[in-house]
C-alpha cells in the first residue's frame, strides 16, 4: 500500500539512523546557487496521524509520549525538529534503529510512521572470573537498569566495573562484554580477568632544593604503600589524584614564599616486572618572595591600619598564597558584619624579580547593604519550621550580617536534631543590589533511640551519685525531638547486682511557644554501697524523687544569653540504719559509728536548685570550638528522722559548683581538635546539721580522674585492722580539670581516639576535729594527676575505654599505677 506514495516530489521521505538525519527534500533545504534551476517549493503538510510500527515490547504509548510536541496531530510538519524526535526515542534505550516515513494523504495531509528495530531485551547479567569483587557488590554500585541491551551499553558498564576494580587497586583488570542472543532475549556476560593488584610502591621528587622529600609527601594524595595501608588507603594510585598532587605541591611552595615554583611534570612509570607504579615530580622552585607592602582600601568605619591589623600578611613576612586567601576571606567577614555581605575583595600581587619582592594590595568593592527579602527553611521534614527560626538572629526586612548569620548557624546546629558534618547551611540568592533571600538548609538525623543494652558500668560518678558498678543490662527509650517540637522524653532503667533504677523526664525547651523552659523529673533506685566497708550490715537504700524546673532565656548585659533554671523537688530516703563493724576496737568503731551517722539518713528532704548556664559551642554531642559555663546553687533541708540515729537527727546542706569546658580546633575544623574541662564545687552544712553522703565529692573513675579507682580521690577513713586505701567518707570540696587532645576517626564524629591529662582533689571531710587523725587520710589538698589514652564509639553500641596512668601514685598505701576504664553503655 505504502509503494504508491512514495511519489519523489509529492512527499517528504526521510531515513534516520541512530541519529543521523538524511533528508532527500524539505522545506530546511538551502537556497539553489546562481546558474541552478529553482525547483517548485513543495506545498506544507499537515500531520493527520502518528503510526508506530516494529515495536514488540515497548508500549506505542511510551514512543508517542517521547515525541515533540512540534508532531501533535493537525500540526505543520516541519522536518526541522525530526532530529528531536529521534533522539528523545533513542533515549529510551531500547532501540537499535529508528526510521521516519511519511505517507502522503489527501488535502495536504500526511501520516507520520515511525519504525523501530528493538534491541533484544536483557533476561539475565552474569559475571565470570570476579575472585575479589563479589556480584552483589558490584551490583550494589552499579544500578544495572537495563532492560535491553547492544554493544554499546555494555561497554559503558565495563568501563563503570573496572573503576570499581581499580578502587582496589586492580589496575591491569581487563573486562570483555558479551551478549549471548537467544531467540527475543539476551544475557549480558562480562568476562573478567583481574590480574594481579598495582600499588604505588616510590614517589620521588626532582629539583626540589629547599623542600624535603619527607615534607612534600605529607600533603599528598597519592602515597607509598606501606604495612599499614589497609587503614589508609596508601598506594592507592589514582591519575586524577596525581594532577591534583600538582598542584598540592605548587601550592605549597608558594605558601612558603616560593612564588614562580612549579610542578613542570609528574611522571607515572609501570614496572613490567613487578607491575607496580613510581611517580616521580619534577619541579622549579625559582627564588623565594618576600612582601615588601601591603596596602588596603580604607572605608568609613574602619581606618587601613585597623585592617592591616586583622588580616595574615604583614611585610617582611615570606609570601603565602595561603595566608593571601585568608585575608580575602577575613576581609569579606569584615565587610559582611556591616551589611555588605556581597563584597569583592581583588587582591593585586606585584612581583619585583629583581629584588625578589612582592606588593600586595587589596581592593575592596563593597556594593551596597543587603537587607533580608525572604527567608526559607528547607530539608527539615520532622522539624518544625517554628523550632528552627526562632534560633535565628536574622528577620524579613533586616540588615544581613555575616556574624548573625554564624550565629543563627550555631544556634540551629546547637539543637543537636541535624547532622554534624554539613547539616547546616546556608544560601544567599541575590535579588537586587540591596536585597537578598536566604536558605536555611539542614539535613535531619535520628533524634530517637529505642533499645536495650548489656555492658560494664565502672561507676564512681561525681558525688557519688551513683554506686552502679559492674554487670549492667538496661533499657531505654529516648527523643531529643519528640513530633518534631523540640521536646526533650527519656525513659530509662538499668540493672545490676548494686543498682536499680528508673528515671523519667520531660522537658519543653519552649513552653507556650515563648523562651520558657519547663520540665519534670522523676526517679527511683535502688542501690548499695560497695565503697562503704567495716559494717555489720550491707548499706541498701532506696530513693524516690522528684523535680519540677522553670528557666528563662536571658541576654544578660555583661555575659550575653544566658540559661536561668530554677528547680523545687523532694527525695524520700528509706534505709536501715548502718552499724560499724563489730571486729572494730571500740574506740574506732564508736568514732566510725559517729561518722555514717552523720552521712546516712531514712526520711525526706526537701531541695531547691537554682543554675545559671551559656552554651555557646557548635554542637551539644560534638563541638569542636566554643565553650559552655554552668554554676549550680543548691539547698536542702530534711524534716526530722527515724530515732536510728539518736545523737543526729536532722540534715541540712547547700552547695555551690562552677563548671566549664572550652574548645578549639587545631587542624581545620574538625581534624584534630583541643578540649578543656574543668569543675570546682563546695558543700556546706547549714548550721548544726549535716551533709548526706551522697552530697559529698569523691573523684576518681572514668568522669573525674582517670587512672584512679572510682572514688579514690578522697578523704579516707581506715581501721587499724582495714587493709588497703580504706572507706572513702566524701568532702566538702573538689577540684577536677581535664584537657584531651581529641582526633575523630569517622566523619560523623561517633568514633574518635584521644589523649588526656585529668588533675584535681577532693577534701576537708565534715566533722573532721571529731576524727583522729591517724585514721582519717587524704583530708588536706593534694593535687593528684594522671595522663592517658582513650577510645570513645557510639557505634555500633557506645563503648568508652580509658587508659590512665597515676603521675604521683602512692604505692604505700597499694595504689595501682595505671587504671583501665571500660564501658559499654548508653548516658542519658
Amino acid at each position: 500500500m505504502l509503494s504508491s506514495c512514495y511519489q519523489r516530489f509529492s512527499i517528504y521521505f526521510m531515513i534516520f539512523s541512530l541519529g543521523v538525519v538524511l533528508p532527500l527534500y524539505g522545506q530546511d533545504q538551502p537556497e539553489p546557487g546562481p546558474g541552478q534551476q529553482q525547483e517548485e517549493q513543495l506545498p506544507k503538510f499537515i500531520i493527520n496521524e502518528i503510526i508506530i510500527a516494529g515495536n514488540k515490547y515497548v508500549p506505542s504509548e511510551a514512543i508517542l509520549n517521547a515525541i515533540p510536541p512540534q508532531f501533535a496531530k493537525n500540526a505543520v510538519y516541519n522536518p526541522i525538529y525530526t532530529s528531536t524526535l529521534i533522539r528523545n526515542v533513542y533515549k529510551l534505550g531500547y532501540f537499535k534503529q529508528i526510521h521516519i516515513m511519511g505517507e502522503q494523504m489527501p488535502n495536504n495531509q500526511m501520516n507520520l510512521y515511525i519504525i523501530v528495530e528493538e534491541k533484544k531485551r536483557l533476561d539475565n547479567i552474569k559475571f565470570k572470573g570476579n575472585k575479589n569483587l563479589s556480584e552483589e557488590t558490584i551490583k550494589k554500585k552499579i544500578p544495572f537498569d537495563l532492560i535491553a541491551v547492544d554493544e554499546a551499553e555494555a561497554k559503558k558498564y565495563a568501563q563503570k566495573i573496572k573503576k570499581l576494580y581499580q578502587e582496589k587497586n586492580y589496575h591491569l583488570v581487563e573486562i570483555t562484554p558479551e551478549i549471548e542472543e537467544h531467540d527475543d532475549t539476551a544475557t549480558l556476560i562480562f568476562n573478567i580477568n583481574e590480574n594481579q593488584r598495582s600499588f604505588v610502591k616510590r614517589v620521588r621528587f626532582k629539583g626540589n632544593r629547599n623542600m624535603s622529600g619527607k615534607q612534600l609527601r605529607k600533603i599528598l594524595f597519592t602515597r607509598e604503600d606501606w604495612l599499614l595501608s589497609f587503614m589508609d588507603k596508601a598506594g592507592t594510585y589514582h591519575p586524577d589524584a596525581i594532577e591534583m598532587d600538582r598542584h598540592q605541591i605548587e601550592n605549597f611552595y608558594q605558601n612558603h614564599g616560593y612564588l614562580m615554583a612549579k610542578v613542570t611534570d609528574a611522571d607515572v612509570k609501570l614496572d613490567p616486572d613487578t607491575k607496580h607504579y613510581s611517580v616521580k615530580f619534577t619541579i622549579e622552585e625559582d627564588d623565594r618572595f618576600k612582601i615588601s607592602e601591603v596596602t588596603v582600601e580604607p572605608h568609613e568605619h574602619l581606618t587601613e591600619q585597623m585592617l592591616l591589623d586583622r588580616i595574615f600578611i604583614k611585610p617582611g613576612d615570606y609570601y603565602s598564597r595561603e595566608k593571601l586567601s585568608r585575608s580575602v576571606e577575613i576581609l569579606r567577614l569584615i565587610w559582611g558584619e556591616f551589611g555588605y555581605i556581597f563584597a569583592d575583595i581583588i587582591p593585586s600581587v606585584q612581583p619585583d624579580t629583581e629584588n625578589k619582592t612582592v606588593k600586595i594590595s587589596l581592593r575592596s568593592e563593597l556594593g551596597e547593604k543587603v537587607r533580608l527579602n525572604r527567608l526559607t527553611i528547607k530539608g527539615n521534614h520532622k522539624t518544625r519550621d517554628k523550632i528552627i527560626r526562632r534560633n535565628i538572629l536574622l528577620d524579613e526586612g533586616e540588615l544581613i550580617t555575616t556574624q548573625r548569620m554564624d550565629e543563627s548557624k550555631d544556634k540551629v546546629q546547637l539543637l543537636g536534631f541535624f547532622d554534624k558534618r554539613d547539616g547546616v547551611n546556608w544560601k544567599t540568592a541575590r535579588i537586587s543590589d540591596d536585597l537578598a533571600d536566604l536558605d536555611l538548609t539542614v539535613k535531619e538525623v535520628k533524634t530517637g533511640r529505642i533499645g536495650m543494652e548489656m555492658g560494664v558500668n565502672p561507676g564512681g560518678l561525681r558525688g557519688l551519685k551513683s554506686t552502679n558498678t559492674g554487670f549492667t543490662v538496661q533499657g531505654y527509650v529516648s527523643e531529643a525531638n519528640f513530633a518534631g517540637q523540640g521536646i526533650l522524653l527519656n525513659l530509662n532503667g538499668s540493672f545490676s547486682k548494686t543498682e536499680q533504677t528508673v528515671t523519667f523526664s520531660l522537658a519543653e525547651p519552649w513552653l507556650f511557644d515563648r523562651p520558657i523552659y519547663g520540665g519534670i523529673d522523676l526517679f527511683y533506685s535502688k542501690n548499695r554501697f560497695d565503697q562503704i566497708h567495716e559494717v555489720e550490715n550491707e548499706i541498701k537504700e532506696r530513693t524516690l524523687s522528684g523535680a519540677a524546673k522553670l528557666g528563662f532565656y536571658t541576654p544578660l548585659a555583661i555575659i550575653g544569653p544566658s540559661t536561668l533554671l530554677f528547680q523545687l523537688g523532694g527525695e524520700n530516703r528509706n534505709l536501715r540504719r548502718p552499724l560499724a563493724s563489730k571486729s572494730l576496737i571500740p574506740n574506732q568503731r564508736a568514732e566510725y559509728q559517729a561518722i555514717l551517722d552523720r552521712r546516712f539518713f531514712s526520711g525526706n528532704i526537701a531541695q531547691f536548685q537554682f543554675t545559671i548556664s551559656q552554651d555557646a559551642r557548635n554542637h551539644p554531642q560534638h563541638p569542636t570550638r566554643g565553650y559552655q559555663w554552668g554554676m549550680l546553687a543548691k539547698v536542702g533541708v530534711t524534716e526530722n528522722i527515724k530515732n536510728e540515729t539518736p545523737n543526729h537527727n536532722n540534715f541540712g546542706f547547700y552547695r555551690f559548683e562552677l563548671n566549664a569546658s572550652w574548645f578549639t580546633p587545631l587542624i581545620d575544623n574538625d581534624k584534630l581538635y583541643l578540649g578543656i574541662k574543668g569543675t570546682a564545687g563546695f558543700a556546706r552544712p547549714i548550721g548544726s546539721r549535716d551533709i548526706p553522703f551522697n552530697e559529698l565529692y569523691a573523684l576518681g573513675g572514668p568522669t573525674s580522674i582517670r587512672g584512679f579507682e572510682p572514688t579514690e580521690v578522697s578523704p579516707r577513713w581506715k581501721g587499724s585492722n582495714q587493709p588497703g586505701l580504706g572507706n572513702t567518707i566524701g568532702g566538702q570540696n573538689a577540684f577536677s580539670w581535664t584537657a584531651e587532645l581529641l582526633f575523630p576517626v569517622t566523619a560523623d564524629m561517633t568514633t574518635k581516639l584521644y589523649a588526656f591529662y585529668d588533675g584535681g582533689s577532693s577534701w576537708d571531710t565534715p566533722n573532721a576535729c571529731c576524727i583522729s587523725p591517724a585514721r582519717l587520710l587524704n583530708n588536706k589538698f593534694f593535687y593528684r594527676h594522671s595522663i592517658g589514652i582513650g577510645l570513645r564509639t557510639l557505634k555500633p553500641t557506645p563503648i568508652k575505654i580509658d587508659w590512665g596512668f597515676k603521675l604521683n601514685p602512692k604505692k604505700k598505701l597499694g595504689e595501682k599505677v595505671s587504671e583501665l576504664h571500660f564501658s559499654a553503655y548508653q548516658e542519658f
